[in-house]
């Protein structure tokens, strides 16, 4: 069997496009660990400024959602939404 030049330059190219394709999903994939550890780094920030009785309380409410005892009272909620929706306008 014969092979062309033709040919040998459709492999060649064949395998620069493959090389890439491979470089570019290597590149996405350390994009998305920075992008990623950026959050978890920003995460922990905040985390770390949080009082611990603001822990506590959040800690008590992660349990009670849980065990599905945790209760909201949505009038309460509503009136903080708009609340702080007000708040946010220069009126």
């Amino acid at each position: 069997m014969r092979i062309s030049n033709s040919t040998t330059q459709l492999l060649a190219a064949s395998n620069l496009q493959q090389k890439a394709a491979t470089k570019k999903t290597t590149s996405s994939k350390k994009l998305r660990l920075s992008s990623g550890a950026a959050l978890r780094k920003k995460a922990q920030l905040m985390l770390d400024d949080i009082s611990e009785a603001r822990m506590d309380k959040i800690e008590g409410i992660r349990q009670a959602l849980e065990q599905g005892n945790y209760e909201i009272d949505g009038q309460r909620v509503a009136h903080q939404i708009v609340s702080n929706a007000l708040g946010e306008r220069s009126w």
